[in-house]
């Protein structure tokens, strides 16, 4: 028989159309034919299964692949070329703390052990930290720094007023810098726990000691000690080992842009190295050494054809034009920059 609602053929002794759920019986209504158990009672010979479609799971297994490599090869894109990787900073080492340097100059530095790579220091603040420690304070940015003769950075340093620290206090360095064949600029944040009162002469930390060889191959202790026995025995006059026991720099020589000044260290045997810095405008230090003899007598010391009176009063060497020798403990571009005013 047909069914009235749907016109569908269904077995005479069905009692719901399984096209449309139409009770077969008048006015008997439907039933819902996706309730997989509302209807299943009503035939006769069990439950009625619809055949599927051949090769739809195929189609659905394959559309899953398709979704996954869809995403997996948008997923490859961004991540190889548009997102930014984070890059690793190289790794630096830093120490720190506070101390005098040049007799009277009170700081507070930082170190840096492994910084011959360094190409650029970008800016550097000092921060003092509120007592909670919740809020950064800035204290100064006036930085300066020394730097070896390989022309690797040693330390980082602000002069200090001793007043306006606080004792007991930590102190922040924010350190941008840059590296050689490495276009990232990195942020670097040592802290240095600062002690209060500065009385720690920290020169040796600070300057470059890397020049002082003698031409004899004698260590910078022993040249030391040799040139003071040989300043004692040739002089009568008055105590003169302190020519030896420090460096002595020239005048400095300002000729336009360009910068010129030595620093000549006196060694045993009437022997002495001369470090000279020359600097042609904004350009680096250009930094040279070289080695010669010096005569030295009761009253005078003569080196590259000018002649030093000895003054062992006020431990000074000067001629008699006004050209003079003056004393500094460390050779270093700080020191030539000291002179210059730079």
């Amino acid at each position: 028989m047909n069914c009235k609602n749907c016109g569908a053929r269904v077995s005479d002794n069905a009692k719901v159309c399984p096209n449309c759920g139409a009770m077969m019986d008048e006015n008997e209504g439907y039933v819902l034919l996706t309730d997989d158990t509302a209807y299943e009672d009503y035939y006769p010979n069990g439950r009625q299964t619809r055949t599927k479609k051949k090769g739809a799971g195929v189609r659905w297994f394959l559309s899953i692949l398709l979704t996954l490599a869809i995403i997996g090869g948008g997923a490859y894109y961004y991540f190889e070329y548009i997102y930014e990787k984070p890059v690793e900073a190289p790794a630096v080492t830093f120490e720190g703390g506070a101390g005098i340097i040049n007799g009277d100059e009170k700081i507070i530095y930082v170190t840096i052990e492994n910084g011959s790579n360094i190409e650029y220091i970008h800016g550097v603040t000092l921060f003092n930290a509120t007592a909670d420690n919740t809020e950064k304070i800035k204290v100064t940015d006036q930085y300066q720094y020394t730097k070896s003769i390989n022309d690797s950075f040693r330390a980082i340093f602000f002069d200090v007023d001793e007043s306006t620290m606080q004792k007991a206090n930590v102190y922040t360095f924010e350190i941008r810098l840059s590296f050689n064949g490495n276009d990232e600029i990195y942020t670097y944040t040592p802290s240095v726990s600062f002690p209060g009162e500065i009385t720690e002469d920290v020169s040796d930390i600070i300057f470059d000691h890397s020049v002082e060889e003698s031409t004899t191959g004698a260590s910078a202790e022993e040249s030391t000690t040799q040139a003071a026995e040989t300043t004692t025995k040739a002089a009568s006059t008055g105590d003169i080992t302190f020519i030896g026991e420090t460096y002595w720099f020239s005048d400095p020589e300002k000729d336009g842009d360009k910068l010129t000044i030595y620093a000549y260290k006196f060694n045993d045997g009437g022997k002495y190295t001369a470090t000279r810095y020359y600097k042609d405008g904004s350009k680096d230090w250009e930094i040279t050494t070289k080695s010669g003899t010096y005569d030295l007598s009761d009253y005078s010391l003569t080196v590259d054809g000018n002649e030093y009176l000895i003054d062992t009063a006020n431990k000074a060497l000067e001629s008699d034009t006004g050209k003079k020798l003056t004393a500094r403990k460390y050779n270093s571009v700080k020191n030539v920059e000291d002179f210059f005013g730079i």
